[in-house]
């Protein structure tokens, strides 16, 4: 994978299609932490750039990569120095797509107009996973996680939260594998996302 030969540190792989795979890891070059990726065919030879495709370079804690169903794939990841989430597409020929989203938790040029709680990202996770909330007035917020058969396992908030949109985050790694819901209640608003943990 690749010409580096800095050492590989959480390598995941997306299968391409039936020939190729896209292998994603974080590796540290000229003293920085990058995040990368390169398409490999069946005996490991890279399809991309030899250098391989760097994702991003900035300072992050860890990310999560989904196929994007043309045979690439879209990886996420937390900025660290900002409390950002950033998704970055990268096609099928190794090119980098337009970042598709950058959400500030609290920040928002325009306030919402109601209250939604959305799909969880990615869906399947493994093991971290973004919960995406938005509320439109000054509320009282609670987001709970629970296991099939209804029991408490992870407040991720439970405090006043003003209007705006807000990203959290849960790593289920200390968990089995299995069926998960997501709870927000926000004032007299309520509503659950069903969450599916693979490992």
């Amino acid at each position: 994978m690749g010409s580096s030969s800095s050492e590989k540190i959480g390598i995941r792989v997306i299968n391409s299609d039936s020939l190729t795979a896209i292998y994603t890891w974080m590796d540290y070059r000229n003293n920085s932490l990058g995040l990368y990726a390169q398409r490999a065919d069946t005996v490991g030879k890279p399809l991309w750039d030899t250098n391989d495709v760097a994702i991003t370079l900035n300072g992050f804690s860890d990310y999560s990569t989904v196929g994007d169903g043309a045979g690439g794939l879209i990886a996420m990841w937390d900025v660290t120095a900002s409390f950002a989430i950033i998704v970055q597409q990268v096609s099928k020929n190794g090119r980098l797509g337009e970042l598709i989203t950058s959400v500030n938790e609290g920040s928002t040029t325009e306030l919402p107009k109601n209250f939604m709680l959305y799909q969880n990202y990615p869906n399947p996770f493994n093991p971290k996973v973004y919960i995406r909330f938005q509320i439109a007035g000054s509320s009282f917020v609670t987001l709970r996680i629970f296991d099939v058969l209804g029991r408490e396992i992870a407040t991720l908030v439970n405090e006043k939260r003003e209007p705006g949109t807000y990203v959290v985050s849960w790593d289920a790694d200390l968990f089995p594998s299995g069926v998960y819901f997501c709870r927000l209640r926000a004032g007299a608003f309520t509503d659950i996302k069903k969450m599916l943990f693979v490992k």
